[in-house]
């Protein structure tokens, strides 16, 4: 018996497999009247065929998550012709860039497996309240975003733990700006970090500053501290080189201790001081004192010297009236050499050397040598007066003995 025509009773779509429509495309063809053709089980290989034909009303689609997401563009123009899309491998999450993603959803939501689940790649932080909305399908995100934009949402990032598989710099700035803290809460963020990157740290101690100006890929610091912390860092700060940019007092600021020494080698650091800063200095050569003295963040400053060099620069030292915190000696006991008029015009200096000290006093008036040489901490005088005075003089002289260390007389 020979097929010669058929003609379809109902209005109902023939339901046929991709290789139906191949194979027994001679009977379709001895069909007259209208029908249309439901086609099932059909490959990516199959589309270009069933396109063309103009009898196919719906093609549910089968075949890898790979093909499906690179033939895309090519189910997009079946529009309402594709009916479903089932992976031949849905137990792997389908890789995808997030604009594939979010230019396809209608398609994406054809896909029919209920394991389904996706892995996007090149999202944007903006992308993922999107990508990660409640009953979205997305297993990993891979972000790719700018140094800024990861650095301001670290926090963020690091909540969704494992969702994110990496994160990608973008454009030319390599440097993100993060909170001491974050180094070590996001540090599981920073560690998916996929290229390049710089670390300027903000909020470092300043006695954890060398810590952390070592840790891997930290750029730059900036160190905020109270001004007793920050003072009993400076050689390590001044160390730090380049990577120290700032340093900012915390609470009440106060004058910040640093000896002469430190104040000459650490302009460069000390210019890094952001807003006003006073500093208390130590160990401040005796002739050094009024140069210290001429800069303007010296509140006070602290000398330590010889007594030869402080008998020196005893009135100029002195002109620095409160400026000058104490004064000490570096030779022990070795008795200041001073007038007697410095005795009594440098008195409030003197004192600034402590409870012990020694002074050898000269140009002393003859009838002043007894009261002088009473005084606490003078060691010695050396009297100089007219002939007559000294003669007027020389039984108190004589009961000084080995105090009077020499006499000269004068007109």
């Amino acid at each position: 018996m020979r097929l010669i025509t058929a003609k379809a009773t109902d209005h109902t779509s023939l339901t046929l497999s991709a290789s139906q429509v191949t194979t027994d495309a001679w009977v379709l063809g001895k069909i007259y009247g209208g029908y249309e053709l439901a086609v099932q089980g059909a490959s990516l290989n199959d589309l270009p065929d069933l396109a063309r034909n103009g009898k196919v009303k719906t093609v549910d689609v089968i075949d890898s998550a790979v093909n499906i997401i690179k033939n895309i563009d090519l189910l997009k123009k079946l529009g309402t012709h594709l009916g479903s899309i089932t992976l031949t491998d849905s137990t792997t999450p389908v890789a995808l860039t997030a604009s594939v993603f979010s230019k396809n959803a209608t398609i994406l939501g054809k896909i029919t497996n209920t394991d389904t689940s996706f892995a996007v790649s090149e999202a944007s932080y903006a992308n993922l309240s999107t990508l990660l909305a409640t009953g979205s399908k997305v297993a990993t995100v891979a972000v790719s975003d700018t140094a800024a934009n990861i650095a301001s949402h670290l926090d963020a990032l690091h909540t969704l733990g494992a969702k994110i598989t990496s994160v990608t710099r973008t454009g030319s700035s390599n440097v993100m700006t993060v909170a001491v803290n974050q180094l070590t809460d996001d540090s599981d963020v920073l560690g998916k970090m996929a290229n390049s990157f710089s670390l300027a740290v903000t909020g470092v101690s300043a006695s954890a500053a060398t810590g952390i100006a070592a840790t891997a890929n930290v750029g730059s610091l900036k160190v905020s501290d109270s001004s007793a912390n920050i003072a009993l860092q400076w050689d390590n700060l001044s160390a730090l080189g380049p990577k120290l940019t700032q340093i900012t007092q915390t609470g009440t600021a106060a004058a910040m201790a640093i000896s002469a020494t430190q104040l000459s080698q650490m302009s460069s650091t000390l210019t890094k001081i952001s807003g006003a800063y006073t500093l208390n200095v130590s160990a401040v050569l005796a002739g050094d004192a009024v140069k210290t003295a001429t800069n303007t963040h010296v509140a006070t400053m602290a000398v330590s010297d010889t007594a030869a060099n402080i008998s020196t620069n005893l009135d100029a030292i002195h002109a620095l009236g409160s400026k000058i915190s104490g004064i000490g000696q570096t030779d022990g006991l070795t008795a200041l050499n001073i007038t007697a008029s410095q005795l009594t015009a440098t008195s409030t200096t003197l004192a600034k050397l402590g409870a012990s000290y020694n002074l050898a006093v000269s140009n002393v008036f003859a009838e002043d040598a007894v009261r002088i040489s009473g005084l606490n901490h003078v060691d010695s005088v050396s009297v100089t007066d007219t002939s007559g005075n000294i003669a007027n003089n020389l039984d108190a002289l004589q009961g000084l003995g080995a105090k009077v260390t020499s006499i000269t007389s004068w007109g």
